[in-house]
C-alpha cells in the first residue's frame, strides 16, 4: 500500500521533518531559557523559562497525534496535495502558537489564538477525512 501512495508519504516525510524540527527548536530553547536562569528543575522567578516549556509542551500535545493522523490518511490513498495542505497548516499553526504564546498573556495575542484556533480546526479535518477514508 505505501509504495502504491509514495508521493503521499513522501509528502508526509517532508512535514514531519519540519514539524519535528519546530519541537527540536522549543526543546532547545527551553534548555536556553534555563540556562539563562540557572534553573535545573522546575521554574524561575520569570515567566520566560514558563512560556518556552508551555510553548514546547503545547506544540508536543498536538505535533504527533496530527502527524500520526496523516500518515494514517497517506496510507489510506489520500491525496499528495492533502497531506501538503495538512503539513503545511500544522507547521504555520505552531509556529504561531509558539510565537504568541511567549507574548505577554493579557490579552491573548492573536498569533496565540489563531495558531490554537487553526490547530484545532485542522486536528477536526483530520478526524474527519480518515473517517470518511475508513468507510
Amino acid at each position: 500500500m505505501i509504495l502504491e501512495n509514495s508521493d503521499a508519504v513522501h509528502a508526509l516525510a517532508l512535514w514531519a521533518s519540519l514539524n519535528l524540527a519546530l519541537m527540536l527548536i522549543l526543546a532547545l530553547n527551553v534548555f536556553r531559557w534555563r540556562v539563562k536562569e540557572n534553573v535545573v528543575v522546575g521554574l524561575s522567578d520569570s515567566f520566560g523559562l514558563e512560556r518556552a516549556m508551555r510553548a514546547h509542551g503545547n506544540n508536543t500535545e498536538y505535533v504527533p497525534s496530527i502527524l500520526f493522523g496523516l500518515l494514517l490518511m497517506a496510507l489510506l490513498g489520500e491525496n499528495p496535495l492533502y497531506i501538503h495542505i495538512g503539513g503545511g497548516v500544522l507547521l504555520l499553526a505552531r509556529i504561531l502558537h509558539a510565537i504568541g504564546i511567549q507574548q505577554s498573556y493579557t490579552p491573548v495575542p492573536l498569533a496565540r489564538a489563531s495558531g490554537n484556533i487553526v490547530c484545532w480546526l485542522l486536528f477536526a479535518t483530520v478526524i474527519i477525512r480518515l473517517l470518511l477514508l475508513s468507510l
